[in-house]
């Protein structure tokens, strides 16, 4: 059975090779929703693939035989010793034993790890609670597929679930882009994907490539909204959108903080340059999927 140790440092390996392989062949070179979907599930296998302890081989028993004990002779008791009359008796002394050092490193290691853990996995169900309460204080519009759920306090627009969420001031047009980019978070689940690495990212909350993995799964789950929202348009109507996202970011509106100014041209400049998966992709990600199978799984 693999000690912590090892197992967190594959997890650290795994992670950042599942995470270069991505920056290397698949950036640009994939779908943003292709991108999306390798991040969640590269952080997953990082945690699942080193927990596993699979031989490769089956292991060789050979039976030892058995020492041969002498027989010896047993030295007869020692009579206690008995002071005589007159006579001091013996002090003696015992010695503390040595404190561990070691030891207690490791369990204070241990403790923080546990605590920083506990305390980001409550931060992530204070946020999810926030949220529900949120709906049910706001005013519901059944869409169908999803819900749209109005309320002032809602700053960002967002969406959670089967839920879109609204603050003031979204009509006609406006309200149409932003239903429209969060409705495509709805209907591919990125909610629930985003809980899944949240959940990873708390448990392993000392690797930077799990954060590296979160980050760059938030910022493709964007590309892969608008990749899907344009897609099958005609190029008046993907101008008409994009021009209704520059607009949105040039004014000071709180939908436009959700996309940012420059990151909109961006986005708008990636989804035009999307390719479909090279040859060298392909092959690149079936080899490294077969070498880390091979190095993780033998004992």
């Amino acid at each position: 059975m693999k000690s912590p140790a090892l197992y967190l440092l594959e997890v650290f390996f795994c992670s950042g090779m599942l995470l270069a392989f991505y920056r290397l062949l698949l950036v640009r070179k994939v779908s943003f929703a292709a991108c999306r979907r390798y991040l969640v599930a590269a952080m997953l296998l990082s945690a699942a693939i080193p927990a596993l302890d699979i031989p490769l081989y089956p292991a060789r028993t050979e039976a030892d035989p058995l020492p041969l004990v002498a027989s010896q002779a047993v030295p007869p008791a020692e009579e206690p010793f008995v002071a005589e009359a007159g006579q001091p008796a013996a002090v003696v002394r015992t010695t503390a034993p040595a404190t561990d050092w070691g030891r207690v490193a490791r369990i204070a290691v241990a403790a923080l790890y546990l605590l920083t853990a506990a305390v980001s996995l409550a931060i992530l169900a204070v946020r999810i609670l926030g949220i529900r309460r949120l709906r049910r204080r706001s005013r519901i519009t059944d869409c169908g597929a999803y819900a749209v759920a109005e309320n002032p306090r809602v700053g960002t627009p967002f969406s959670f679930l089967r839920t879109v969420f609204l603050g003031e001031g979204y009509e006609g047009r406006r309200r149409e882009i932003v239903v429209c980019h969060e409705a495509s978070h709805v209907r591919h689940r990125h909610s629930a994907e985003r809980i899944a690495l949240e959940l990873v990212r708390s448990v392993f909350w000392f690797n930077p490539f799990v954060w590296l993995a979160y980050i760059l799964f938030c910022r493709d789950i964007e590309f892969a909204c608008d990749e899907k929202v344009l897609r099958g348009k005609s190029v008046d109507e993907q101008k008409r959108y994009a021009s209704a996202l520059l607009n949105c970011a040039e004014s000071r509106s709180l939908f436009a903080s959700a996309f940012g100014g420059a990151k909109v041209r961006v986005r708008i400049e990636r989804i035009l340059s999307y390719k479909k998966m090279s040859v060298l992709a392909s092959l690149g990600l079936c080899a490294l999927a077969a070498a880390l199978t091979v190095l993780l799984l033998t004992n």
